[in-house]
């Protein structure tokens, strides 16, 4: 029975993405926000033991970092501006904690600045993976995770059952549900108001956390003007992120925007307003002012070298 409510799932979210620009179609709208609410009761149904141990656990860490600072690092180019110096003095001291995502250790950065904490959540990151991403393989995730005992981890609640390989102390289980386009929220601990964006769930836990002040340096969102159409109209992404080098290779993104163009500038329109719907908390602020992310206000701060 749960194989076959899993199918279910997997085929509704192939034929009625949330990404899919509903082209003034209230009917199709009305499909994307019924599959929304149906996918969530199926996981909330299937997931439940789940979600209560994975609720338990993260309860604990609610408002424990009122008394310092939080340091944002997300995969933009403009985190190759950060001044090192002033960031490790800051974390030494105890008075910032510095977060980072994704494919973190295969950048510059991860052999000058060690984390305290580490967010995964997508699925080709996931333990035990042997996926290739832009010619880089996601076990080397974990291989720099073992290799740094002390980085705490935020992970989705679906990989709870990960454990027994996961060797890193996990801070907060995710409460990974999407309620996008029923719910505003950005708690852990409930439903997402917001899409699957490893950074904005990032954003969540040190909102969680309650840090004093949330600093923010990479989230760029500037993917899309590293886009290319070749003759053939298929949409190809250039490298653009920090651990980018030499070796990262092109990606054909068409089979996951069909209708070309208008699809990919959508899906990353939707970037924009999740991040303006979700997250309105006082004390956000972006550190680099040549962003294009404008859900927070920019300010000048020492961890930006003002010289590059």
């Amino acid at each position: 029975m749960k194989s076959q409510i899993s199918q279910l799932i997997k085929g509704i979210e192939s034929r009625t993405r949330l990404t899919t620009n509903p082209q003034y179609s209230v009917t199709l709208l009305g499909l994307q926000k019924f599959r929304v609410l149906l996918i969530y009761v199926a996981r909330s149904i299937l997931e439940w033991r789940l979600l209560r141990k994975a609720h338990q656990c993260t309860k604990k860490i609610r408002g424990t970092c009122r008394n310092k600072d939080a340091l944002i690092i997300a995969g933009g180019p403009s985190t190759n501006r950060l001044n090192i110096e002033n960031v490790l003095a800051a974390q030494s001291s105890g008075n910032l904690d510095v977060f980072v995502l994704n494919w973190f250790p295969l950048s510059d950065l991860a052999q000058k600045i060690v984390p305290d904490f580490f967010c995964l959540s997508d699925p080709i990151t996931k333990p035990g993976s042997q996926s290739v991403f832009k010619g880089k393989r996601s076990e080397e995730i974990w291989h720099y995770l073992e290799s740094q005992p002390r980085i705490k981890l935020i992970l989705p609640h679906n990989w709870m059952k990960y454990t027994k390989s996961i060797k890193n102390k996990v801070e907060i289980w995710i409460d990974d549900r999407e309620l996008v386009g029923w719910s505003r929220s950005n708690s852990v601990l409930k439903p997402r108001g917001y899409a699957s964006v490893t950074a904005h769930k990032t954003i969540a836990s040190a909102v969680f956390m309650g840090y004093r002040t949330i600093y923010l340096i990479g989230l760029d969102n500037s993917l899309f003007k590293f886009v290319e159409v070749d003759e053939e109209n298929q949409i190809i992404e250039k490298p653009a992120h920090s651990y980018d080098d030499v070796n990262s290779v092109d990606i054909r993104r068409q089979h996951l925007y069909p209708k070309g163009m208008q699809s990919l500038l959508y899906n990353y329109s939707l970037v924009f307003v999740d991040l303006k719907r979700s997250f309105k908390a006082a004390n956000i602020f972006n550190i680099d002012k040549s962003s294009l992310t404008d859900a927070f206000p920019k300010i000048d701060s020492e961890f930006i070298d003002q010289d590059l």
